[in-house]
């Protein structure tokens, strides 16, 4: 069977991501943590769109997940056209104070699982001249993090990871696209525990299901990167022409808990 594997699919930008694909007509393949969430979502999508929508429930956050996730794909006898990478963690503390177990599994997750998977399924997409790469980051990939240095230097990986690896592919078929929402509605901010930073205490956040269809539309052209919002493509343009010692002290304190 043909079909998208969606990673961190039972909510937010993952959850609609899986709902453009099946309106599009594609079999999507759920990928998370919650079986629940994902039970929920898999019904929701093969009783409104004609497709089919299978479930792996899988923690990426552990060494190895990545290798035994694409071994059973493998096993179903599934067929990936399209990969979504869009599970992610971040926490909201001073590194001095962060607690180590939490960001290991951080960094496993935002970028070794990302990276594993990406290099598992694309042998196959290139044999077979096609196939599209979407790879979540963040717009904190553009510049240093204080108080989530870990997270930001994650996406940083990522959106350096990507674009090299679409010129890479140029020519082949095969596409990678980088998505870089900014602040978002979803559940990312309670986990990270960020509701007292000035980043999003107070803020009118984005809607998930326009930074997906944003996302989603780049990654079925082919597009390098993607940026969602005016105010975000200002902000990442103003962070590459201020010198970086401007750009890192800006960014502590929109991080920094409101009074």
């Amino acid at each position: 069977m043909d079909l998208t594997l969606i990673t961190g699919a039972s909510e937010g930008i993952g959850k609609e991501l899986a709902l453009l694909e099946a309106e599009a007509g594609r079999n999507v393949l759920l990928v998370a943590r919650r079986e629940t969430l994902l039970a929920a979502l898999s019904k929701n999508i093969e009783e409104k769109y004609p497709v089919k929508a299978p479930l792996m429930v899988c923690d990426l956050s552990t060494p190895g997940a990545a290798s035994r996730l694409f071994q059973d794909v493998q096993s179903k006898g599934y067929k990936v056209n399209h990969l979504i990478n869009n599970a992610g963690v971040g926490d909201f503390v001073a590194f001095r104070d962060s607690n180590p177990e939490k960001m290991e599994a951080m960094m496993q997750l935002n970028m070794m699982a990302l990276a594993q998977l990406t290099r598992l399924f694309i042998p196959a997409m290139l044999q077979r001249g096609e196939g599209r790469i979407l790879q979540v980051a963040s717009v904190a990939a553009f510049q240093p993090g204080p108080m989530m240095a870990v997270y930001f230097a994650t996406k940083a990986f990522v959106l350096h990871f990507s674009e090299a690896l679409h010129e890479e592919l140029r020519g082949t078929g095969v596409t990678v696209t980088c998505l870089c929402p900014g602040v978002t509605d979803t559940g990312f901010f309670t986990a990270a525990d960020m509701h007292q930073s000035k980043a999003v205490n107070g803020k009118s956040l984005s809607s998930t299901r326009e930074v997906a269809r944003c996302g989603h539309r780049a990654m079925l052209r082919g597009r390098r990167l993607v940026i969602p919002g005016l105010k975000n493509r200002l902000l990442v343009f103003c962070n590459r022409i201020s010198p970086r010692s401007l750009t890192v002290k800006i960014t502590r304190r929109m991080m920094e808990a409101k009074d």
